[in-house]
């Protein structure tokens, strides 16, 4: 015999359950631990042997009895599992076409509300602005939205809606009188900005107008001195010629003077010389 105890006999409902199975694991060890094992010998190591081998075979010939017994079980489970489905899809299928009208209600009813509460969102995102001084115009033109909005039917809403739009008014109209002062603020900042660029150009242009006609006048005076000074040049040099002139004329008048003073100084000479000689020639005469 190949197994420790006989478990052809054995019924697979009776070995598997608790009870059942505590009791043939329970005689399985009571027959392997009633050998006297000798380890020493050889007939006893082929005694161990036998007993594990005996001991692995009851253990596979219990779990085949297992897995027939779960197979059957299973081709069982199958089926009501199936019409188990069967049952749930068919259930489900009449649960939701009874359903239906009421599913389609609360969608729409979940659209309108969802519909009201975006809605209420746009009162508080119209106090939200791109930077720290939006325009005017644009926080008015908010503030009509907010009018238009208000306008619309809010059902049981209509009191968060009013609450809504009360406070987004006052946080724009707050917005828009910050934005009021501050352009404002900022045209007069452009005015004076304006007037003092146009100040400044005049500066500028006063002040190139009194270099230019300085400058001018410079020119000017530098042109009339070059001109004095050249006409004094010339007036000099033409002094200097007329003083030249007059010099040579007297010195030729003195040159001539003293040529018809030396040809009279000669001619008085040739004339005393003449007398003299007549004198001399009557002297002689007389003599």
């Amino acid at each position: 015999m190949n197994q420790l105890v006989v478990l052809e006999q054995l019924k697979p409902l009776e070995i598997f359950t608790p009870e059942g199975t505590d009791d043939i694991l329970g005689r399985l060890r009571k027959e392997a631990k009633s050998h006297v094992l000798d380890i020493s010998t050889s007939e006893g190591r082929d005694q161990i042997r036998s007993l594990a081998y005996k001991i692995a075979k009851s253990k596979t010939y219990l779990d085949e009895m297992g897995k027939e017994l779960v197979a059957e079980q299973k081709e069982k489970i199958k089926l009501v599992d199936a019409e188990r489905k069967r049952i749930r899809d068919t259930l489900d299928d009449l649960k939701d076409e009874i359903r239906a009208p009421l599913t389609e209600w609360e969608s729409r009813e979940a659209e309108r509300v969802t519909a009201h509460e975006s809605a209420l969102l746009v009162f508080n995102a119209a106090t939200v602005f791109n930077g720290s001084n939006p325009l005017s115009v644009e926080v008015k033109a908010r503030i009509d939205g907010l009018e238009a909005l208000y306008a619309r039917d809010w059902q049981e809403f209509a009191k968060r809606a009013q609450l809504a739009r009360d406070a987004a008014h006052k946080q724009l109209s707050d917005v828009l009188a910050a934005s009021q002062k501050y352009e404002s603020e900022q045209a007069e900042l452009e005015r004076l900005r304006r007037e003092d660029a146009e100040r400044k150009q005049r500066e500028r242009d006063e002040q190139i107008k009194s270099e230019a006609a300085a400058k001018a006048k410079a020119s000017a005076e530098a042109e009339a001195k070059a001109a004095a000074e050249a006409e004094a040049v010339r007036v000099k040099r033409v002094a200097e010629a007329e003083a030249a002139r007059d010099k040579e004329e007297l010195e030729k008048a003195e040159q001539e003077r003293q040529r018809l003073q030396r040809e009279k100084e000669a001619a008085e000479k040739e004339i005393a010389e003449a007398e003299a000689r007549v004198r001399q020639k009557r002297t002689g005469s007389l003599l």
